[in-house]
């Protein structure tokens, strides 16, 4: 999934595709990226970019859908922030 700097995997390739896409579009639209990082195991969520061990709760709202109750989001502007974030 991550590779290596000599052999990118599909996400590094993938973030830094969206990011090119958004730079060569920036003068005609504004982009807000967030990150959010969630582990879904055994029907439990949990926020992995938190440092508790809490579970969320999975909720229905009526203008966005369903959405991850207290989870995490970050602004982020670039590929490489993204992975070092990850890291």
């Amino acid at each position: 999934m991550l590779g290596n700097e000599e052999n990118p995997g599909i996400m590094l390739l993938t973030l830094q595709e969206l990011f090119n896409k958004i730079s060569s579009n920036s003068m005609i639209r504004d982009y807000n990226v967030k990150l959010l990082y969630i582990e879904i195991y055994n029907e439990n969520i949990r926020d992995l970019l938190s440092n508790t061990d809490e579970y969320l709760d999975l909720r229905e709202d009526h203008n966005k859908g369903l959405i991850v109750s207290g989870v995490n989001e970050l602004n982020v502007t670039s590929a490489n922030e993204v992975i070092q974030t990850l890291k």
